[in-house]
This record gives C-alpha cells, structure tokens and sequence, in this order.
C-alpha cells in the first residue's frame, strides 16, 4: 500500500464540517488540538467546540499535538487519550433474530433497522463464549436508526452451526467462516455491505475483502488482528482458556480487554457469570479448540504487505492504545500499509472499544459511514 503514514499525519486537506461550535462530531479528519494551535477549520476565529475525538490521517501537525512514531518511519499525529465520553441517551433500535442456512451450515443472525438502508455487517471477536450480542448488542441499537445493521454469529460459535469435525486451524476455520459469510450475503440479498470487525472479526472482514471484494463496502477494523507484529501479553489466555476454564479465569481475561477494570465494579464478573454457560457448551469448547489448533502467538497468521495493498477499500482503524491483546501496533501498521486507511487512536483503552469508549465508537463509526472523514 503506499506509505499512508507519512503522507496522511503532514499533507493537510479540506475539511468537511458543519458550522463551528456543534456539539456533535463533525470533522474527524480535521480536528483542533486541545492546547493553543489554530483550529485547522474554514473561517477560524474561535476554536471549535471539543469533542475529544482526534483521527489519524490528513492532520496537519502542529505543536500542540504529540508525535508518536512506529516501525516504518511514519509519525502518527497524536491519540485521543482523554477519559471515556458519556452521551445523551441514544433512541435503541430494535433488535429481531432469524435463522438463516447457507449450505449445511445455518447462521444464527441479529438485526436491526429497515433493510432498505445501506447495510453494515457486525463481526463479533473470538475469546471464549462470544457471540454477537456479547459484542455488539448497544452498537446496534443505536445505528439501527440510519443503517440496516447484520451481526451473525459467526460459523463455530454462539447458535450459529458448529461443524464436526471442525476444520483445524486459524487458517483453515477462517477459510470456511469467510466462504460461509460470503454465502450469508447472498442468502440475505445483499449485493455489498460494510463490514466492521472486532478482533477476529478483523481477520475475516479482511478476508472477504480479499476474496470477495465487490461485496464490499467500506471496513472498519477495532483491534483487528491479521498484523504481522508481535501479539500482546495477554493473548495466550485466550488460545488456552480451555485448559482450565473457570468464571475466575474468564472474569481475568475481561479484565485484560479492559484499561481499567475498576471502572467496571463487578460488572466483569457478571459478564462472566453470564457467559460461562455458552463457553461450556460442548460443541462451543469443540470449536474453540479447533479454531486454535497448533496456534502459536510468537508466529500468528498475518496479512502480507502485498495482500494488504491489494485493498482498495476505505478503512477505519480504531485501536485502543492499551490493547493487551491486539497491540496498537497492530493499528499502526494496518495504517501504513492499507492503502485508503484511517487510523482513530484512543488512549484509556484496551481492546473492548466498542464497551469501554462505546459513545467514541459509535461517533467514530457513524461519521466514517457517513463519508464525514
């Protein structure tokens, strides 16, 4: 891809922006610093009110902003470490579930608003017991005003079908997965849809994008892996969760999704309490296991740099800077080497954005979806 980075954080660009002073986002492309520079907006005087959102690619640099570099040379333009957003309260949309059969696998599939709006397909992540509600329940419910939103539970996991035998390996699993949510499209008659992908779901909205570009869209990839850099420290307990599951072992690995797990009380346990009775299922431990069969987290599978130029697609990068699982190093060099990338760094954040910075996210999501930056 060419080199986003150091072309993106130092060439400036037209801003697109509704009048100076909304409390909505805006711009994100574009934003003011919060310290003395000018606004880089048409017609500047007064600063713009602050929304504490700052995306990486097309800044201008200036004093005010803190210059982070990374492998490859290129300099990002500041992170938005500011403490988490609280909004007003959103209108939730609501949210149907059907079945759907692709083949001899059958997808259990969550939607929300009308199927006359642009299509968003939601891909959830794979730490043990994830469905698509454990990750992106509130995501939908407040997109679902302006956008048909899709997220299934992926082929192995949740009520989605669980094959057996399984296929071994991240490789081969993510095959099938890819091949089967293709499959889904067309079974739901959508012709293209924008993919937003969580964790793992990054891997396989990368692959669709690979295997079946002209169905799609626009992608958005939140502490997507498929990077070829070293893994966090916390993502063995994930490939090894089952060697001794437990609540206490799951609430520990919710912890490390999370910057800050005291800000969550005892909601981590709960979610965990919750939880265990979907990781237990036989068939959900069966896949599980499959899906990482033979994984080693020093040498994990990753996008090459030709493949990775190869998509033309605009992308999102939303990457929590705390990431244990998934290091922002990964984001970065999604942005270096994704040719239309956008990277929104926010510090304060580990690898749950969606829950943990849930008003930035969906601010974030919707601008980029709207074609605001």
């Amino acid at each position: 891809m060419p080199s986003a980075g150091g072309a993106g954080a130092d060439t400036d660009a037209t801003p697109r922006t509704d009048s100076p002073g909304t409390s909505t986002l805006t711009v994100l492309n574009l934003l003011s610093c919060r310290r003395s520079c000018q606004p880089h907006l048409p017609g500047a005087g007064k600063r713009p009110h602050s929304t504490g959102l700052i995306a990486i690619g097309g800044l201008r640099r200036c004093s005010g902003r803190r210059n982070i570099g990374y492998p490859g040379g290129s300099r990002l333009t500041s992170i938005d470490s500011s403490e988490p957003v609280e909004g007003d309260p959103v209108p939730q949309s609501a949210i149907t579930t059907t079945k759907v059969a692709v083949g001899e696998h059958e997808f259990h599939v969550n939607h929300s608003g009308e199927r006359t709006n642009p299509a968003v397909v939601f891909l959830h992540g794979s730490g043990p017991g994830a469905t698509a509600l454990s990750n992106w329940e509130a995501v939908l419910g407040e997109l679902g005003d302006e956008y048909y939103c899709v997220a299934p539970d992926v082929i192995g996991f949740g009520d989605s079908s669980h094959p057996d035998p399984a296929p071994l390996g991240l490789v081969e699993f993510t095959r099938l997965r890819v091949q089967t949510l293709v499959g889904l499209l067309d079974k739901l008659e959508l012709e293209k849809a924008t993919f937003v992908g969580n964790s793992m779901g990054g891997v396989w909205s990368l692959g669709i994008a690979q295997h079946a570009p002209q169905r799609v869209d626009k992608l958005v990839l939140m502490g997507a892996g498929g990077a070829p850099v070293p893994t966090g420290p916390a993502l063995p307990g994930l490939s090894d969760f089952y060697a001794n599951p437990s609540t206490d072992a799951l609430t520990a690995m919710l912890e490390a999704f999370v910057y800050d797990p005291a800000a969550f009380g005892s909601r981590l346990r709960t979610i965990a309490e919750a939880r265990m009775p979907q990781a237990l299922r036989p068939e959900v431990q069966r896949s599980h296991t499959a899906t990482f069969y033979g994984f080693d987290p020093t040498r994990p599978w990753a996008l090459s740099e030709q493949d990775a130029a190869a998509i033309e697609n605009e992308v999102l990068i939303i990457h929590g800077r705390e990431d244990r699982f998934v290091p922002f190093a990964a984001g970065a060099w999604f942005f270096e080497h994704l040719p239309n990338a956008r990277l929104y760094g926010i510090g304060h954040c580990g690898h749950w954005t969606q829950i943990e910075q849930q008003t930035r996210f969906v601010t974030a999501t919707r601008a980029f979806l709207a074609g605001q930056l």
